[in-house]
């Protein structure tokens, strides 16, 4: 064996424990990524969550007070006018969260559309950007300087690991993205539980029990109720009639 090729023996079995080293920590790495991306989607649901399900049941409290306070008042007209009161809140509330909802996913669909690429090919695509612009600015630098990640970065080389940063961007996307989708899909299922719990006792309970038998008005009439209401005070119309037709 040439002395060169000894020495290169020697400098290799110095590495292999380094080696295994680093992978340890390219996987460390990895499970952080992992974590931090799982409560980031925990958080964002979790507060869409609290924005539409909070509302729902206080809209189901505000609905049987106001049959209460109909039932107190004594007069078909009042029970009417308190309870589509609180139709007409609902429903103004219903177009807003849609809206909010559109305002904020729509971006991130039409995005989705233009790639032309399947949910998970998407996802992956956009933590691949979000890790690539955090990893560039601490692995490089503009002027050529050697900064410690740029150390870890050959390092990683040395033992098989992504040798770019965009390599080492796509491979911790690329693991955690299905990881998210799973975990958001689990989450989503969790949030959208109680909101269609309260829909559905609005509609199966709510609405036969304290809108529909005790105002005569239907799923459309209600909320425009107190509108037919206030055009008959300010100018001598007869719109309440038209919907009890």
């Amino acid at each position: 064996m040439s002395l060169a090729a000894r020495a290169y023996q020697l400098f290799d079995g110095w590495l292999a424990p380094l080696r295994g080293h680093v992978a340890d920590a390219l996987g460390g790495a990895e499970e952080v990524v992992e974590r931090l991306a799982l409560a980031e989607v925990d958080s964002a649901l979790f507060e869409r969550a609290q924005s539409l399900t909070l509302p729902a049941f206080v809209i189901i409290a505000m609905m049987v007070a106001g049959h209460a306070i109909g039932v107190a008042m004594g007069t078909a007209e009042g029970m009417r006018l308190v309870v589509s009161s609180i139709v007409l809140a609902a429903a103004v509330y219903a177009l807003y969260a849609f809206w909010t909802g559109v305002v904020a996913v729509g971006p991130f669909v039409l995005a989705w559309i233009a790639t032309t690429r399947d949910l998970h090919g998407f996802v992956r695509l956009q933590l691949y950007a979000f890790l690539l612009a955090r990893l560039d600015g601490s692995l490089r630098t503009g002027g050529g300087e050697t900064t410690l990640g740029a150390v870890v970065l050959r390092l990683l080389s040395f033992s098989g690991g992504p040798t770019s940063v965009e390599a080492l961007a796509y491979r911790l996307a690329a693991r955690t993205s299905p990881i998210i989708l799973r975990h958001a899909g689990q989450r989503l299922l969790l949030v959208l539980g109680p909101i269609l719990g309260a829909w559905a006792y609005y509609r199966f309970v709510v609405y036969p029990d304290m809108v529909q038998s005790d105002t005569g008005l239907g799923p459309w009439t209600a909320p425009l109720y107190p509108l037919a209401a206030l055009c008959d005070a300010l100018f001598g119309t007869s719109l309440r009639s038209v919907l009890l037709t």
